[in-house]
């Protein structure tokens, strides 16, 4: 895993373990530097983002993030269309 600016949130091993959950083939895992200041952000196999939660990020703001989420998971993109 290539070192960031900042030192990671997790430690490399926890970080593929939750890439594998969507990419199990994942090879590579790189930080995002500067991601935000309530979320960490890593590159798998530099064609997938994995945006995870600081644990002391805002509840109400993450609550809102899901919800985003969830609706736009159920929404054709260009691929569908």
């Amino acid at each position: 895993m290539a070192q960031a600016e900042a030192e990671p949130d997790l430690a490399e091993g926890d970080v593929f373990a939750l890439a594998r959950r969507y990419v199990p083939e994942a090879r590579t895992v790189t930080p995002v530097p500067k991601a935000g200041a309530d979320h960490v952000v890593y590159f798998v196999d530099e064609s997938v983002v994995l945006k995870l939660p600081r644990p002391d990020g805002n509840a109400a703001w993450l609550a809102r993030e899901a919800l985003i989420l969830q609706t736009l998971a159920n929404t054709p993109g260009p691929a569908d269309a």
